[in-house]
């Protein structure tokens, strides 16, 4: 899929991490699904972006808790199923459009299925978006199941000839 701009990013993402690096969370879709809209903080709060990222959904995919939480939210919102979780630290995922089973109140570990995609669509295709805010401000989803520690280059074996 293309990012913005028309280039494709998706690949980068969707390794598993090198080295010994575990990510704070788990993907909210199995397997590590697709990115296919990137996170685009506005300017200012006010103004429009994309605040938080749009995943493929595959056939049968359940949404999981990318982390230990409680929900804090279910219902909708703008005409579409919203599921929403508080985790440790100020940060809470919310997911749609995703229908859920689930009360506000209930514990959920991370893995655990918290819901299945539902409609109506907010992409043209089978996705999800998934927003992540810490203490009320919206944050790259991204950054909590992806490595993005710096890279370090290491020296060649033998030296450069």
């Amino acid at each position: 899929m293309s990012g913005p701009g028309g280039s494709s990013r998706t690949e980068s993402l969707q390794g598993a991490p090198a080295g010994d690096y575990v990510p704070p969370w788990s993907w909210p879709l199995p397997p590590v699904p697709a990115v296919t809209r990137h996170f685009i903080p506005p300017p200012e709060p006010w103004q429009s972006g994309h605040r938080g990222v749009d995943l493929a959904v595959g056939p049968g995919n359940d949404v999981l808790s990318p982390a230990d939480g409680v929900v804090t939210f279910v219902g909708m919102v703008a005409g579409r199923p919203v599921l929403s979780i508080g985790h440790e630290g100020g940060l809470v995922s919310s997911f749609e459009p995703v229908k859920s089973t689930l009360t506000k109140g209930a514990q959920v570990e991370r893995g655990q299925k918290v819901g299945t995609p539902a409609g109506p669509p907010h992409c043209p295709f089978a996705c999800i978006h998934w927003g992540v805010r810490r203490d009320g401000k919206y944050v790259n989803p991204l950054n909590y199941v992806t490595d993005r520690r710096p890279s370090v280059l290491l020296p060649l074996p033998g030296g450069l000839r």
